[in-house]
C-alpha cells in the first residue's frame, strides 16, 4: 500500500507537470498569434485555477502511535447524567 505522503508528492508533481505543459502550450499559441495578421494584437489566452478541490479516497491500515490521553468513562455515571439531561429537555418541551 502506498503511503499518503508518497501519493500527495505524486499529485504535486503531476500538478507541476500540468502547469508546465499549459505554459508550453501558451508559448506555442503566442507564436501562432504573433504570425497572424490580426491575432498579433490580442493577448495570448492563459488562465489560472484559483482553487482546486480533490476528493482523495484513503484507507488507513495501521497507525503507529501511542495514545496521549487515557480517558476513563464511568458508564453508569454517563447513563445517569444523560437520562437526567433527557428528562430535563422533555420537561422543558412538555
Amino acid at each position: 500500500m502506498i503511503k499518503l505522503s508518497d501519493y500527495l508528492d505524486y499529485l504535486n508533481n503531476e500538478i507541476i507537470q500540468a502547469r508546465k505543459k499549459a505554459d508550453e502550450n501558451a508559448v506555442l499559441i503566442a507564436k501562432e498569434y504573433a504570425r497572424h495578421e490580426y491575432l498579433k494584437y490580442f493577448k495570448v489566452p492563459r488562465y489560472a485555477l484559483p482553487c482546486v478541490k480533490m476528493d482523495i479516497p484513503i484507507k488507513i491500515t495501521d497507525i503507529d502511535s501511542d495514545p496521549k490521553y487515557n480517558f476513563k468513562l464511568n458508564q453508569d455515571q454517563f447513563v445517569t447524567e444523560m437520562n437526567e439531561r433527557i428528562r430535563l429537555a422533555n420537561k422543558e418541551k412538555n
